[in-house]
């Protein structure tokens, strides 16, 4: 019984998983050819960030499915550091992506540990759209 509870819960979380990036035609195998257009889809416009936090905030975190989030988002956010920004200087680029990608890997181990604190602050780091856009965009 135990083995079939794990297998449903794998199979949920890739569930979640499909259903997250079922709509994105670029998978994300290579972050070097990512662009900070597919990124900001990807991780933004998709709701995955906002999904992020709102379950983060909940009563009860269900953490595997968040778990699937964050672990997507990683990549995307590493994919930030090695594009060029569209205007603004490198120095400020460099910065505001590196401080992205080590949020998004934050918020990846501390929903791994189940530690809604340390997630929902690294995750404030992920959402300050603001920041950058005023320099970059």
């Amino acid at each position: 019984m135990k083995k079939f509870g794990m297998r449903c819960a794998v199979m949920a979380v890739l569930g979640v998983a499909m259903m997250v990036f079922s709509g994105n035609k670029q998978v994300v195998a290579n972050a070097d050819d990512v662009s900070i257009k597919v990124v900001m889809e990807k991780v933004n416009k998709s709701g995955v960030c906002k999904a992020l936090g709102d379950g983060l905030k909940a009563k009860e975190p269900k953490w595997d499915e968040l778990a699937v989030k964050s672990k997507a988002v990683v990549p995307l956010a590493a994919a930030m550091v090695k594009n060029k920004p569209p205007k603004g200087d490198e120095a400020s680029w460099k910065k505001f992506s590196e401080d992205y990608a080590k949020a998004a890997v934050d918020l990846d181990k501390a929903i791994a540990a189940k530690d809604a604190p340390a997630a929902l602050a690294a995750h404030k780091i992920l959402a300050n759209c603001a920041g950058c856009h005023k320099v970059h965009k």
